[in-house]
């Protein structure tokens, strides 16, 4: 009796590790299409546009932006640095609700650039999932 008893628990424990098993797998390949998928639009995007920068979500720069440093005649990296210290205050509220309508929305505002020149940008959004986190 005692060896059917076990035998029923391996059964059940190497069902269970199966399931368990393949529900990983598939986040496993969710997740690397998620990330194929960001790679492809942000490759994209790099060819598209004379800057892309990426944000957080408390909307500080989450990597070093050369692009952005190039364009504005600066040496700063910005990582770290909130867009909106970039973006003109008079523009901040119309961020604000483009930020949070549909991924794929844009906005014109203005930069100042390192000589206090104001720099005319369209902005356009793309949301992706931070998967490192």
């Amino acid at each position: 009796l005692t060896i059917f008893a076990l035998s029923m628990v391996f059964a059940l424990c190497r069902v269970l590790l199966q399931f368990l098993s393949r529900d990983v797998i598939k986040q496993s390949l969710e997740l690397q299409e998620a990330r194929n998928t960001k790679g492809a639009v942000s490759e994209m995007l790099d060819k598209l546009c004379d800057c892309v920068i990426y944000l957080d979500s408390e909307l500080r720069v989450s990597q070093p932006a050369p692009q952005l440093r190039s364009l504005l005649h600066s040496r700063k990296t910005y990582e770290g640095t909130s867009i909106l210290k970039v973006i003109q205050q008079e523009d901040h509220e119309r961020f604000q609700t483009a930020l949070t309508s549909n991924s794929g929305s844009h906005v014109l505002l203005c930069i100042k650039d390192a000589y206090n020149m104001q720099v005319s940008v369209q902005v356009v959004f793309t949301a992706f999932q931070d998967w490192n986190g």
